[in-house]
């Protein structure tokens, strides 16, 4: 229900306390697994880490194909990448077109 809902302080605190009620619980050690991918996500996310994000939603997504925050949030992380490597390639190339400028008459 937590999740559904992207609260996600809210399912790690139900974990934990199902958890301590029941360690052995299959399900609960699955859910905890599951948090910890979606909070490794979310933090690659804020830091901007788009292909080690983009990799934990993928794995997220498989495991919760229904999930729409999940789609969603892999889908951006995607779109994120690729305009950072746009955006380093315009730079490269910039750099490059700053660097020959005083040459340009000599080399036409």
């Amino acid at each position: 229900m937590y999740f559904a809902q992207e609260r996600f302080d809210d399912a790690a605190e139900a974990i934990e306390k199902a958890s301590k009620f029941d360690p052995h619980n299959i399900e609960v050690q699955i859910y905890k697994k599951i948090l910890k991918l979606i909070q490794r996500a979310l933090s690659n996310n804020k830091l901007e880490k788009w292909a080690e994000a983009i990799r934990d939603y993928e794995i997220l997504s498989q495991t919760l194909p229904c999930d729409k925050y999940i789609a969603k949030s892999l889908f951006q992380a995607q779109v994120a990448l690729r305009f950072s490597r746009d955006v380093k390639k315009f730079l490269c190339l910039d750099e490059f077109l700053n660097c020959i400028g005083p040459y340009r008459k000599v080399i036409s």
